[in-house]
């Protein structure tokens, strides 16, 4: 067989294992989670197949080559003992991946999930939802070595009696066949049971069944009281992992993964279906938040692809626009120390985002717990407003709610927007910066500094409208300190304010704080740095700009809120008032 065949048994047996190791690799994408976030997952694709590729070619060229002398012998033949080759080695590679996966079993081709629920001795209490959060943890056991485990929730609100003994309820998913299998319970990160569940390593339709109860054995060192019994079955992707009652409603949550963000508790990503006296209710079974609204009468908050509903006792709302993951806020409480965002349980039935009575706007739509009543008057598209920003006020009439429209820097600027809560009339309202002192929504828009500026005036139609108060004082000014840790990032700073103002900053810090001028920056010559305290101080403005900032990358905190006092001292006895103007060299 001449080189020429050689050549050519090489490139095809090359193309037969690129096309092979592009199929495996892509089956391992699957079996190993890769992730396709910035292309890994197909990256890992291509430079398989392509990597496959090469050593197919290679081992083309060689058995072509070894085979070359053997009487008989043809490029067909060549080709077909190479090809045989390369798909062997591919399809060992293939089955050794396979093996070595952790591939979640199936039923009716869906995933699954343990459901497990824990018994107590009768007499004795199951931990209360106060105790910390609950978690189910799915391992698998390598000898005696957790290999991996993955994690559900511990449904500590659900426990009930059962004939005498409390019984708790959690689930975690099926994430693997391989190895055997272990639970292990948390309350509040202290371990409350561990067992080691004869779960099939592939379940069936009987699993699906709950299990008989199965002894837990008591075992040293196990504080407190400590369920004595469990039993579990498997649940597919399909099922509510959980039901919650609330009057004639029942919410059934279809979990499809659970997820931790920065060491918080668990949270559920899936959808919600209905029941309304064990039927199910039209148009609710496949929602993405179920909120409950009101118990007298019962009234939860459904919302789907197509908009929110409230559902009644008797009756169902007609669908209207809405926003699910926009932050409630109660118009009748904005009064209170406070007015930031509710903690919403936009996970399970939310039992928490209308848990005082009120009006809350929740994007584009108003909803009023008490009566209840939903309408679309909530934030309307124009004018502007910051999503994550509540509203400043509601009128004395409560037919009026406004807050601080942000602008959009071009044709529109930052203003005091108000809506009719019952006509969707809007209005706008300018800021005077200077005479207003306004710097930032951060540093200014609080409802201290609304009330100061603005006030309500009772129109001849006998509704109240929002006026700029034409009297007010002028507020002293005053700077703003970020919050920081020790050896952090931290900032100070003043607004408006350019060169002139900066240079006195520097002024004061080397004169009144004994501060010590460092060299500066390469990067940035013109930006002195002073050091107080043993902190040192980058001291900036921006040319064109109207702020002033103090920052340092390696803070001691109380060092630093001494510098920042007495620079508010200062400047809110007006000695610098002149200095508070925006910058006026050319950017």
């Amino acid at each position: 067989m001449s080189w020429i065949s050689s050549l050519l048994v090489a490139l095809l047996a090359g193309a037969v294992a690129l096309l092979a190791g592009g199929v495996v690799a892509a089956l391992c994408v699957d079996w190993y989670h890769i992730s396709s976030r910035e292309g890994a997952s197909g990256f890992f694709v291509v430079f398989t197949a392509l990597l496959s590729g090469g050593a197919g070619t290679l081992v083309g060229l060689a058995l072509a080559r070894g085979v070359a002398t053997i009487p008989g012998m043809t490029a067909l033949k060549a080709l077909g003992l190479a090809t045989a080759v390369v798909l062997t080695v591919a399809g060992a590679v293939g089955s050794a991946a396979r093996l070595l996966a952790d591939v979640p079993p199936e039923i009716d081709g869906e995933t699954l999930l343990l459901a497990i629920e824990l018994q107590w001795p009768a007499g004795q209490p199951a931990p209360r939802a106060e105790a910390g959060a609950g978690e189910v943890r799915l391992g698998t056991l390598s000898g005696s070595t957790v290999r991996r485990e993955e994690a559900g929730p511990l449904f500590l609100e659900d426990a009930h009696l059962v004939n005498g003994a409390w019984v708790v309820p959690g689930v975690a998913p099926i994430f693997t066949s391989r190895g055997t299998p272990v639970v292990n319970v948390t309350v509040a990160g202290a371990p409350l049971a561990s067992v080691l569940p004869p779960l099939p390593r592939r379940p069936g339709q009987s699993d699906r069944q709950w299990s008989a109860w199965i002894a837990i054995p008591a075992s040293a060192g196990r504080a407190g009281a400590a369920p004595s019994a469990y039993r579990f079955r498997v649940l597919r992707s399909s099922d509510p992992v959980r039901s919650q009652q609330a009057g004639p409603f029942t919410v059934e949550t279809i979990a499809r993964w659970f997820t931790r963000f920065r060491g918080e508790d668990l949270q559920v990503s899936g959808e919600y279906r209905v029941r309304r006296n064990g039927a199910p209710v039209p148009g609710a079974e496949s929602l993405t938040w179920v909120a409950l609204v009101s118990r007298e009468p019962w009234t939860l908050l459904a919302a789907g692809d197509d908009g929110c509903r409230l559902l009644a006792a008797a009756a169902s709302a007609a669908p209207m626009p809405c926003d699910a993951s926009a932050p409630a806020w109660n118009l009748l409480a904005l009064d209170r120390a406070t007015t930031s965002e509710p903690r919403a349980q936009r996970q399970w039935l939310d039992t928490t985002t209308f848990r005082d009575p009120g009006v809350y706007v929740v994007g584009p739509m108003l909803l009023d717990t008490r009566t209840p009543a939903l309408s679309p008057h909530g934030w309307p598209s124009e004018p502007m407003h910051e999503q994550d920003r509540p509203p400043l006020a509601l009128s004395p009439d409560a037919r009026t709610m406004a807050w601080f429209a942000p602008g959009n820097g071009y044709d529109t600027e930052p203003a005091i927007a108000t809506l009719r809560l019952d006509t969707g009339a809007t209005t706008v309202t300018p800021i005077d910066r200077t005479r207003m002192r306004y710097r930032t929504p951060e540093l200014d828009i609080t409802p201290a500094w609304f009330a100061h500026h603005f006030h309500w005036v009772r129109s001849e139609a006998g509704a109240d409208v929002l006026d700029a108060r034409p009297d007010a004082p002028l507020l002293p000014y005053r700077g703003a300190l970020s919050e920081a840790r020790d050896g952090g990032y931290q900032t100070y700073l003043l607004s408006p304010g350019g060169r002139p103002l900066r240079d006195a900053v520097v002024d004061i810090l080397l004169t009144e704080l004994g501060g010590v001028r460092r060299d500066p920056d390469a990067s940035a010559a013109d930006t002195p740095r002073i050091e107080v305290e043993g902190v040192v101080y980058e001291v900036s403005y921006s040319p064109g700009g109207d702020e002033v900032r103090l920052v340092t990358y390696a803070t001691r905190a109380a060092a630093m809120a001494r510098v920042a006092a007495h620079l508010d001292a200062i400047a809110t006895s007006g000695r610098l008032d002149a200095l508070f103007t925006k910058d006026t060299t050319p950017p």
